[in-house]
């Protein structure tokens, strides 16, 4: 009888192995998939300039940032009034001074 309760219990650790792995898996594709969309969508905004230009990769900001911070940046971003400034200061390579027009310049330097 007592073989037959290591059995069982092999059998019931094994099969908790096996689905802790499938878990595990499938949280590695959620974030692998957040981090292909968040990168295209970074990609078509002017944030993705403003990344380049302060040298922050869109990597380090994606493994640095929370998913809620990184959705934030990209609304503000999107949504943003002084456009028509941004293009010209990303275009002529010029500084952007800490207190500026970008509404994500302060926190998206803290991600170089």
């Amino acid at each position: 009888m007592p073989s037959s309760g290591i059995f069982t219990l092999v059998i019931i650790v094994a099969v908790s192995f096996v689905i802790m792995l499938v878990g595990v898996t499938s949280s590695f594709r959620q974030i692998r998939q957040y981090r292909r969309d968040a990168i295209r969508r970074i990609k078509s905004l002017r944030i993705d300039k403003m990344l380049i230009h302060q040298g922050i990769s869109r990597a380090r900001l994606l493994r640095k940032a929370q998913p809620k911070s990184v959705e934030k940046h990209l609304l503000l971003c999107k949504y943003c009034s002084t456009t028509d400034i941004c293009d010209e200061c990303l275009e002529q390579g010029k500084d952007i001074p800490e207190h500026t027009f970008c509404p994500n310049f302060r926190e998206l330097i803290r991600y170089r």
